[in-house]
């Protein structure tokens, strides 16, 4: 959540206060600690198993993001942002909206109060090793700028795509078509439709696709703080519309747009929810 000025709540009033939920509490739940801090702190624990692992050649990791941690902003790569961890059996796909997030291997996990002014969304999947590469081809579309990266040869034989990925001279698809639809199931047996294009796609990916795909309405919550000649207002012309989102509201407070950095859509029928990385803009 964004800082909420003179909220009761002290983590929402500083805006390090977040909202929780996974497959085993499926209800939104404030949290008790600061998305800063590291006891309690389900984003902490996620990273610290890359932060913490000492034997390299039993795993295989990404951090990518296109406004890295030491503040280089790529305007070329995808605007997609998170990290992806796996050894030899499962491993973890985190989608993230932060900006300069998550912090390298080696410099152990950190969110600085700086980010705390706008609210940000994160997705966390557990996978079997066996989706390694569907998540690789993925990426051949939305094409990450990674910052920090290993691959040991171990997983290089049996993960093609990820090993091409990882090379100085990235592959990515620039040519038809541009958009990729891939079902991923989690290690609780969930099933996720993943709705990934590349930069030839020349549209909104929210009212070009995925409401058509899924027949709903969609209510968008993105970036709504750039240029205004850059900005794409709701499409209600459309057979399935979508509406930008103008506040948020939770029990501990509520927050105009201008103060959301998170990317997430929802079906007006609630039957279908969508957290990603990338805004509505042109």
């Amino acid at each position: 959540m964004p800082i909420l000025p003179g909220n009761v709540n002290m983590l929402a009033s500083d805006g390090a206060a977040y909202y929780y939920m996974d497959s085993d509490n499926p209800t939104w739940t404030l949290s008790n600690v600061g998305i800063n801090e590291m006891q309690g702190n389900a984003v902490y624990h996620t990273l610290q198993q890359i932060y913490d692992e000492k034997d390299l050649d039993n795993i295989t990791y990404a951090m990518y993001n296109d406004e890295t941690p030491v503040g280089t902003v790529s305007i070329t790569h995808g605007h997609t942002k998170g990290a992806f961890a796996f050894d030899t059996s499962s491993g973890f796909w985190l989608i993230v909206s932060v900006p300069k997030f998550p912090n390298i291997r080696t410099g152990g996990y950190q969110y600085p109060k700086s980010w705390f002014r706008y609210g940000q969304t994160m997705l966390c999947v557990s996978l079997n090793n066996t989706e390694l590469e569907d998540v690789a081809e993925i990426m051949t579309y939305t094409y990450p700028k990674f910052y920090d990266k290993h691959l040991p040869n171990s997983f290089a034989g049996s993960n093609p795509t990820l090993a091409s990925l990882f090379q100085y001279r990235q592959p990515h698809v620039i040519s038809a078509p541009y958009k990729l639809e891939t079902t991923i199931h989690s290690k609780g047996d969930t099933i996720f439709h993943n709705f990934a294009k590349a930069a030839g796609f020349h549209a909104d990916l929210y009212d070009a696709w995925v409401n058509e795909r899924i027949n709903h309405n969609l209510l968008v919550e993105t970036w709504q703080n750039g240029p205004k000649i850059y900005s794409i207002r709701s499409n209600c012309t459309e057979t399935y519309k979508v509406y930008n989102v103008q506040e948020v509201v939770f029990p501990v407070g509520s927050f105009h747009k201008t103060k959301d950095h998170s990317k997430w859509a929802v079906s007006r029928t609630a039957k279908w929810t969508c957290i990603g990385d990338i805004n509505r803009q042109v």
